[in-house]
């Protein structure tokens, strides 16, 4: 009878165990800023260089390309109140003279809103796989509710395919699976509404 009960406990410890795995989930929060560096050294040298001697502050700034192709292209993200801006990126055109060409995408400097977060790690995950669950592609796929994901805090502009009106930024999360590009979502913060989801191959 002993021998029983020993078993009905460890039966009953370990549902609990994996009841709270998956409650809890595999998240990993993504915690990205200016001074985390995505590119090598030379490439970073060079990037301070030209911008310096054209007078640009890159201080909200996150370097994630360099190229040179006839001219200098550098992209960045830009970052307000230490969150990522997802939907504006910055770039700069560079001339071999070291001369500006051309700046993409307007510089932010301020958002005036609050960088504290409503939505639950939790629940950020749920919307997530939901929105999976309506994907065709990803329906049926290995990639299931106890996966890993990588989540991250940010900055959305909700006016982001219509330029003729001025941008309307919101809280959001940016989700995809742990250490892979695809499907992302980028999710609102405020309500819980998916902003977009991409699964790569333009199907849904």
């Amino acid at each position: 009878m002993k021998r029983y009960f020993f078993i009905i406990l460890i039966f009953i410890a370990f549902s609990c165990k994996k009841k709270n795995e998956m409650e809890n989930g595999c998240t990993f929060l993504v915690h990205d800023n200016p001074a985390i560096q995505l590119l090598s050294n030379q490439d970073m040298d060079t990037i301070k260089y030209l911008l310096d001697k054209n007078k640009i502050d890159y201080a909200d700034l996150q370097f994630f390309q360099y190229s040179d192709i006839g001219f200098r292209l550098i992209r960045s993200y830009q970052y307000v109140n230490n969150l990522k801006l997802f939907t504006d990126e910055c770039s700069f055109d560079i001339n071999n003279s070291d001369s500006i060409l051309g700046i993409t995408d307007d510089r932010v400097t301020n958002i005036d809103l609050t960088n504290k977060q409503e939505l639950s790690p939790n629940k950020v995950r749920e919307i997530f796989f939901k929105e999976i669950g309506n994907d065709a592609v990803y329906k049926n796929n290995l990639l299931t509710i106890d996966s890993c994901v990588d989540i991250e805090f940010g900055y959305y502009n909700l006016n982001l395919h219509n330029i003729l009106i001025l941008k309307d930024y919101t809280t959001a999360w940016k989700v995809n699976p742990h250490n892979q590009e695809f499907p992302y979502a980028y999710i609102n913060d405020l309500n819980g509404n998916v902003l977009d989801y991409f699964n790569g191959l333009y199907t849904k």
